[in-house]
């Protein structure tokens, strides 16, 4: 059997005449000489590793007498290929704890050995398969090749995403991985999440392509399918570690079903859908940086996506986004954070303590802004009622009387907008951390904060050098040097 020189993947289909093959697994283009003389290496070095585990009568002669033959595939073959095995088999296993299913636009983060080298050990144990003449024996073979084959394919398919391939040859692999997995009963959980995983590289294809129909009934079939998954492997202890990477596989493929509504938009709007993949790629890069240093789970994807798609719809009259009063040919989103903090007031006798509920916006472009809320605490009653215990308040009310003032209205076509890169959640964590600072600030004066991100709303804004300034922020701005340029890169 011929083979690619580059993945080691075997030819899926018998070669033509001509002097170039192209390998269907990974999509490399090769003289069939080279791949020629790459096979007959390979067969020299699975000969020597046949001898070094069948004894020599059975290398040079053949052995007719299935007890014999299962003699040998037990006492020799068996003992010597288990390690192996295990260690592949192990290595599957946590491959599979990992999403399959990865946006086009992002990279994989785990790392993974030479696709080669997986598939040269692939062809060593089926080297041994006439070996396996017993049903125990086949049975046990199967498990062995398959389990070779898909740690084979899974790597291929991760090595295409790293180099940005064409989606079909990585589909390919996966299908191979779901017919294999058909003769293992005992694996339909496994083989369901593969057929998933096809389905959704599948709706990701037709995606950049701009055929969205099939996109979106190849995401619905995906979900589908594998949210059985999530549900079946949670009942068995030998599959229920799929279940995290399953759930975050289906919430990207929520991400892509956004995606895929934002480019209708765009085509209703008399546009092409294709459009828009530039701006997701510089999109996504940025948010998958900030989400690695984060250590945070793929699954921010979809909620980000969601908003994407809301800021495309505002601009094409197909939907409308919350927005501040002011005015700039820029908007910058904003989270709406409410805050409940505690303080002491007064001396002595008159020492007691006050619950404030405050609201403070966040930029969110955070990490990318030098001041990312609005500082909203300041001292606003004199000495004698601070040392009477008639404070009231530590903060301004500043941003709780202009959050009161947004309207949601579409947006202009030539009015830019930089799409949120934190998430709802991610937004309370960087008020939390600005009440934590405010309290050391204050000398411990605050005793007890807690931040609840409500909304996101778009504020429009002056450019001004490189930074932007927003009239109704007044004196508490947000401040979005130095990164103002890289944000521009990814503004819709």
């Amino acid at each position: 059997m011929l083979r690619c020189v580059k993945c080691g993947a075997p030819l899926s289909e018998q070669p033509s005449q001509s002097e170039y093959i192209n390998c269907g697994f990974c999509g490399y283009t090769q003289k069939l000489v080279d791949m020629r003389e790459y096979v007959n290496k390979l067969r020299g070095e699975i000969y020597n590793w046949v001898r070094s585990i069948v004894p020599p009568s059975a290398v040079v002669s053949q052995v007719v007498d299935p007890i014999a033959r299962h003699n040998i595939f037990v006492f020799n073959i068996k003992p010597k290929i288990l390690g192996e095995y295990v260690s592949v088999r192990s290595k599957l296993s946590a491959q599979l704890t990992n999403p399959l299913f990865i946006l086009p636009f992002c990279q994989p983060t785990m790392k993974h050995t030479d696709p080669k080298a997986c598939f040269e050990s692939l062809a060593k144990v089926q080297s041994i398969e006439p070996m396996a003449v017993v049903d125990e024996d086949k049975s046990f073979f199967d498990d062995v090749q398959i389990t070779y084959e898909t740690y084979a394919h899974v790597i291929n398919a991760f090595e295409l995403i790293s180099s940005k391939s064409d989606l079909s040859f990585l589909i390919k692999n996966f299908e191979q991985v779901a017919a294999s997995m058909e003769r293992l009963p005992h694996k339909a959980t496994e083989n369901k999440r593969m057929r998933g995983v096809v389905k959704a590289y599948r709706a990701a294809d037709e995606f950049l392509k701009g055929d969205l129909s099939a996109a979106k009934q190849a995401a619905i079939g995906a979900i589908s399918l594998l949210e059985e998954v999530a549900r079946e492997a949670g009942k068995s202890t030998a599959t229920a570690v799929m279940v995290p990477a399953t759930i975050t596989e289906i919430s990207v493929l929520k991400a892509l079903q956004s995606l895929i509504e934002a480019g209708s938009r765009l085509f209703e709007a008399g546009r092409s859908p294709t459009e828009i993949l530039p701006f997701l790629d510089n999109y996504f890069k940025v948010v998958e940086e900030l989400r690695i240093k984060r250590g945070a789970s793929a699954r921010i994807y979809e909620e980000l996506s969601l908003y994407v798609k809301q800021v495309i719809e505002a601009k094409n009259a197909a939907g409308e986004i919350e927005i501040l009063p002011g005015s700039g040919n820029l908007m910058i989103p904003l989270w709406i954070v409410s805050l409940t903090y505690t303080f002491a007031t007064g001396t002595l006798l008159w020492k007691k303590g006050k619950e404030v509920e405050e609201k403070l916006l966040v930029a969110a472009t955070s990490p990318l802004a030098s001041q990312a809320v609005t500082d909203v605490f300041g001292t606003s009653a004199g000495l004698m009622d601070q040392l009477a215990g008639r404070e009231t308040t530590l903060s301004t009310g500043f941003a709780s009387d202009i959050v009161t003032r947004t309207k949601k209205t579409s947006v202009p076509s030539l009015t830019r907008v930089i799409p949120p890169l934190l998430t709802k959640e991610e937004s309370e964590r960087v008020a939390g951390a600005y009440l934590e600072a405010t309290s050391r600030r204050l000398g411990g004066k605050i005793k007890f904060g807690a931040a609840r991100s409500l909304r996101l709303v778009y504020v429009p804004v002056e450019t001004r050098g490189n930074d932007v300034f927003a009239q109704i922020l007044g004196n508490s701005q947000i401040r979005l040097a130095p990164y103002l340029d890289q944000l521009m890169r990814i503004a819709l």
